[in-house]
């Protein structure tokens, strides 16, 4: 079998760092660890990457779709329409990360990558359950599968990093990790510490993760806000780590806080990469009723946008050491689920499925059309 995985965001020399793109190289690594042949394209010219998928023999293209993957012009979101008017065209499966975010048109140019889809993937059951009508996607060109962790246990991870933070070893340490966005809720955390502080003789937020140059912005606002609410001896900004660092750090943290705006939810890297680690998360309410993950067993959760909640749950987790021990061992034994071998085997399952449902149909019609699926 041989993918042509499409994602304009691939790692490479000179590319910034991506939330989809490390997530579709964390795949293709797991689908060439089951043998899976895949090529890799940034799919940004059309008639290129039709002719790469045929004459490399490709059995399918696979998109890892974004409404903002190629800009916010309409015609450059036609991979799957144009594919459809070629003789013995390829397959297309598109796995839609969003599917409308704050982006002018987002929805529009969701739609035209889901109408020349043959399968599209979901890695959340609330978002297949809100746009499944929309996108006019029937049950049976759907799937749901969860992402995985970003960050893997690192062999140092039993080097506590208080020292080098300037901490004492008795600091209540929280951590938070993530490309730097207004979705990842620091605000809400910000006003949690101030609870904290008053409560807390010793404790420390370390925010880790990337700023990208369109986030500037919001970190010179964030760091005002930490400034104003005078926690600003209460907060070390980390930026980048290697994953080694990362890892460090969400092992030896107390409390691992992902107060997510829209809540927690399995297409949450960030979020998986603590459950790889065994921490003890505080998040936010999901909206999906599907949430695998329970309140009270695996992780914390508290209601969106109320920093009152969110500090007395870090307070109550702070006097109960036995329940966040419980937390921790209940979050690895979840972990497998979102594992990448597990979701290298969902995905490798769907490919074959796929395969045998075109296999049936062209055995019942066995000259079909240039344009039919």
């Amino acid at each position: 079998m041989k993918i042509l995985m499409v994602c304009s965001t691939y790692p490479g020399a000179g590319k910034p760092r991506c939330g989809i793109g490390e997530y579709t190289h964390k795949l293709v690594t797991s689908l060439r660890s089951e043998h899976v042949s895949v090529e890799i394209l940034p799919g940004d010219r059309v008639d290129e990457t039709l002719r790469f998928g045929r004459e490399n023999a490709c059995d399918l293209v696979h998109w890892q779709y974004h409404p903002r993957t190629y800009g916010p012009q309409l015609r450059n979101y036609r991979l799957g329409l144009v594919s459809r008017t070629r003789r013995n065209r390829l397959p297309l499966l598109v796995t839609m990360h969003t599917i409308r975010d704050q982006g002018k048109g987002s929805f529009a140019r969701s739609f035209l990558a889901r109408a020349g889809a043959d399968h599209v993937i979901f890695t959340n059951h609330h978002d297949a359950r809100a746009w499944a009508f929309p996108l006019l996607l029937p049950p049976g060109k759907r799937t749901i599968c969860p992402v995985g962790p970003t960050v893997v246990v690192s062999p140092s991870s039993h080097r506590d990093p208080r020292a080098e933070l300037g901490l004492s070893a008795q600091t209540f340490l929280l951590s938070t990790f993530g490309f730097l966005n207004r979705g990842k809720g620091l605000p809400l955390l910000f006003q949690a510490m101030t609870r904290l502080k008053m409560s807390l003789d010793q404790v420390c937020l370390a925010i880790v993760g990337e700023v990208r140059p369109e986030a500037a912005a919001l970190e010179k606002e964030l760091k005002t806000l930490a400034h104003r609410l005078n926690l600003q001896d209460s907060i070390r900004w980390l930026g980048e780590l290697p994953d080694e660092g990362v890892s460090r750090l969400l092992a030896a943290s107390d409390l691992y806080v992902l107060p997510y705006s829209e809540g927690a939810s399995t297409k949450r890297t960030t979020l998986m990469t603590g459950l790889a680690h065994g921490s003890v998360i505080v998040t936010t309410e999901s909206r999906d009723r599907f949430f695998p993950l329970q309140n009270g067993v695996h992780l914390e959760c508290v209601p969106r946008q109320d920093p009152e909640a969110l500090a007395q749950r870090i307070l109550d987790l702070y006097a109960c050491p036995g329940h966040r021990k419980a937390l921790a061992t209940a979050a690895l034994k979840m972990a497998p689920l979102f594992s990448w071998e597990t979701i290298g085997q969902t995905h490798l399952q769907l490919y074959r499925r796929f395969f045998e449902g075109i296999s049936a149909r062209n055995q019942e019609d066995p000259c079909p059309s240039s344009g039919e699926s």
